[in-house]
């Protein structure tokens, strides 16, 4: 793609405006078809758009190239895109019942997480690689002090401890909420009424964060603890920016249809745009958790994280 064709931008946006007006006819009847279908060509058009932009800028995308070391990448993320999805998932939809599908089955969701997990890895990841090449600034790492060097292997080790025991007690509680459900453990299109304790959702994701950031750091892995000790906070910008374009794409844009529904949230009257206060605040962490599996996953010059 040339600098200045702007084909992929008018398809993404094309697309992502289709898919909107779809859903404002339909908004009054929803069905199965007429809410997925529309939702999936939204996707697929975010998609578009961040690789017109990775292309536009920057002179380069991590989706459209085809030579074989970039497919091989690319499978790569997806078989992380899997495993990310049914963590997120797993706990969101079936433990703490924090959203559910009222117009899906659980054998249409079946066939459908996979790719939907997917799609959505590919979106994170593809608005933080953009953000990130768009304002990063050369890093001068510096000397790497004796007190560092024993401060970030005493953390490394605090974050695993404290991450296992958030993920064992975390999942705890879950199951033993779980088994309490008023409604069948399979059934993703009802609210199960239960209300979530403040602290689950945050406990699980900074499990799952530490346990892969100590994998990385016996992997010999740059970590983002590493960067934070070194005073190298432009990931975590770049993770913040990312996160309020992610939101206004795939959250606010599910607002009005509602293709999922939140409920069970803490405070979960304090909304914006049909999404809990506490549901955004928690938002970011689910880039440092992807974040944290990819780093695990690819070398440096396989991909660079942070």
């Amino acid at each position: 793609m040339r600098q200045k064709d702007f084909r992929r931008l008018w398809q993404g946006a094309g697309l992502f405006i289709f898919s909107l007006l779809c859903l404002a006819v339909t908004r009054n009847y929803h069905t199965r078809f007429s809410t997925t279908l529309p939702f999936v060509l939204s996707w697929v058009g975010i998609i578009y758009v961040i690789d017109w932009a990775d292309h536009y800028y920057l002179g380069k995308s991590f989706s459209e190239d085809l030579a074989p070391h970039v497919r091989h990448r690319l499978l790569r993320i997806a078989a992380v895109a899997i495993p990310f999805g049914f963590i997120i998932e797993g706990y969101g939809v079936y433990f703490l019942r924090l959203w559910y599908y009222p117009y899906w089955s659980f054998t249409i969701y079946s066939i459908a997480a996979p790719f939907a997990f997917i799609g959505y890895t590919y979106i994170l990841f593809g608005l933080y690689d953009f953000v990130k090449n768009l304002i990063h600034q050369p890093h001068k790492v510096g000397r790497w002090h004796n007190w560092q060097e024993w401060l970030y292997g005493k953390l490394m080790w605090l974050e695993v401890a404290v991450g296992g025991y958030l993920f064992i007690v975390a999942t705890a509680y879950e199951i033993g909420q779980a088994k309490s459900l008023p409604i069948g453990f399979f059934d993703i299109s009802k609210n199960s009424g239960i209300p979530v304790v403040w602290w689950l959702p945050f406990a699980i994701s900074f499990a799952i964060i530490f346990i892969f950031d100590f994998v990385c750091f016996r992997q010999h892995k740059e970590t983002l603890t590493k960067d934070v000790i070194r005073g190298y906070f432009s990931p975590i910008l770049v993770i913040l920016i990312a996160n309020i374009i992610a939101v206004i794409a795939i959250e606010f844009f599910n607002g009005p249809f509602r293709i999922w529904r939140f409920a069970n949230w803490p405070f979960e009257n304090i909304q914006i745009l049909n999404v809990p206060l506490i549901a955004i605040i928690v938002w970011p962490l689910q880039f440092f958790g992807l974040l944290t599996m990819l780093r695990a996953a690819f070398t440096q010059k396989q991909i660079k994280i942070w």
